[in-house]
């Protein structure tokens, strides 16, 4: 949504999502995105290796995301602007005791609108352990942090 850019903010990104999901009784999948592990010998670990968490189930999911972009055009002269961001995602899933949390929090730095553009993100994720081999529950969190440069052609 554009906005007045007389205040150097020139839109506001927003997304709202509702989601219930039928795969079967039980259904869950680990994922993780652009995972650099490929295993762990941690036996009680249900999430997996590396960044992967339950992203996929059979359940409800709540899922949020809010940016704002701040711009300082001047004319003849065209600055960087700046794009902070917060996503936040609340899943409960029938196989899981615990609700799936997921917090990501970023800025990028658009060098040339969105043809390139530099982006850091921090994420909070739970981590999914068997209490027992039907209880599979979450106590405790990771994070992890990223920086990743996009160019578009």
């Amino acid at each position: 949504m554009p906005l007045k850019k007389s205040k150097n903010i020139s839109c506001l990104s927003a997304y709202l999502g509702y989601f219930n999901t039928d795969y079967g009784t039980n259904y869950i999948r680990n994922n993780g995105i652009m995972n650099p592990a490929n295993g762990n010998n941690i036996t009680n670990v249900f999430s997996g290796a590396g960044n992967a968490y339950p992203m996929f189930g059979t359940g409800n999911s709540l899922y949020a995301q809010l940016g704002v972009l701040y711009t300082s055009h001047k004319p003849n002269h065209k600055l960087p602007s700046l794009l902070p961001y917060i996503a936040y995602r609340h899943s409960n899933y029938q196989k899981l005791s615990s609700p799936v949390a997921v917090l990501d929090a970023g800025i990028n730095l658009m060098l040339n609108d969105h043809k390139a553009k530099l982006t850091l993100n921090y994420q909070s994720r739970p981590v999914f352990k068997y209490e027992s081999p039907s209880v599979i529950t979450s106590k405790v969190n990771n994070s992890s942090a990223w920086v990743q440069y996009q160019l578009f052609f």
